[in-house]
């Protein structure tokens, strides 16, 4: 039985004993005696690990571009939410100022009207 079999029977039996934590246990650390001394890290290939740091360079640096991008569109939205404020409350003062010239223009037709 190859390796990868007796890993994944470890496994089974491990898992069959899950309601018993004592049990468990045990064979999790029979499964970590067997297959833990056998385990051996590969070593490190130095063109992936310069890839991957590369990789990661040139993430950070995206990911500061599209900071400041975002930087930027948050202060432009802002600068038109402030604008848009500014023509909306400009618009709100005529528009207060021509109901007044109507309501007086009312006023005095209801006057004319009277007399």
């Amino acid at each position: 039985m190859n390796l990868k079999n007796q890993f994944k029977n470890a496994i089974f039996n491990m898992v069959n004993n899950i309601d018993d934590y004592e049990l468990l246990k045990k064979e999790f650390n029979n499964l970590r005696k067997t297959f833990n001394s056998e385990f051996v890290p590969d070593k490190p290939n130095p063109d992936l690990e310069a890839e991957f740091n590369s990789q990661k360079d040139n993430m950070r640096t995206n990911v500061n571009e599209l900071g400041a991008q975002l930087k930027d569109s948050r202060q432009t939205h802002s600068e038109s939410i402030d604008r848009s404020r500014k023509g909306n409350s400009k618009l709100i003062r005529r528009i207060e100022t021509l109901n007044e010239a109507i309501d007086v223009r009312r006023t005095e037709k209801k006057e004319n009207v009277r007399i």
